[in-house]
């Protein structure tokens, strides 16, 4: 018969003496750490928050630039140029609006006859223009008939399309005045002729509309 002594913390359901209280000692443990990694993280935003509230606003900025610029990751750019769809800028097109096409004149020479009522000056009877719409570098005449033999003056000024043009015109007889020139500037959409002839008594005008 077998006198050993029976070992009772091996039965069933028991943990032996040299076990006991190995569990706890972890728990403690566990429970110690935790606490010290809550008490530090609370003592790091206690302590941010002290610096940052003594720190003036242009520190502020700069640290927020630091930790933008050389703390965060950079990005990798070959990853991103890859993942980025490419775009196509699309501009808007420089057509220009062409132009109409000037009102087509008369050619040649042309007479016109001056009806005036009661003018202030000299009485106007007829104008004759040679050539009606002339070319570029082409030689223009204009010839005024009038039954006042007092004209003292005649001009013409010419309203075009890129402004003024003034010419005179001279005696010719006692009763017609004329004048030549050359048109210095273009006259496809702005055409006119103001002619005024002057006496004693005023002036007289007549506006001739070509476009």
């Amino acid at each position: 018969m077998d006198n050993t002594p029976f070992d009772t913390s091996k039965q069933a359901g028991q943990i032996p003496n040299n076990q006991q209280g190995d569990t706890p000692t972890k728990s403690k443990r566990t429970y110690i750490y935790l606490f010290a990694l809550v008490f530090l993280g609370f003592l790091a935003i206690n302590l941010s928050a002290y610096f940052l509230g003594r720190m003036s606003a242009s520190d502020r900025i700069s640290l927020f630039d630091f930790a933008k610029t050389k703390v965060a990751p950079q990005i990798n750019q070959n990853q991103l140029a890859e993942n980025t769809i490419p775009t196509v800028e699309i501009l808007p097109s420089e057509t220009q609006t062409p132009k109409p096409t000037p009102r087509s004149l008369p050619q040649g020479k042309q007479e016109f006859m001056i009806s005036q009522k009661a003018p202030a000056g000299p009485i106007l009877k007829k104008v004759v223009i040679d050539p009606y719409d002339p070319k570029s570098n082409e030689s223009q005449t204009f010839t005024l008939f009038s039954d006042d033999q007092n004209i003292q003056s005649v001009a013409v000024t010419f309203l075009t399309d890129s402004g003024k043009q003034v010419e005179s015109m001279t005696k010719k007889d006692d009763l017609s005045w004329e004048g030549s020139w050359i048109l210095k500037n273009t006259h496809d959409y702005v055409y006119r002729a103001t002619i005024d002839a002057v006496n004693t008594n005023g002036t007289s005008s007549f506006t001739i509309s070509f476009r």
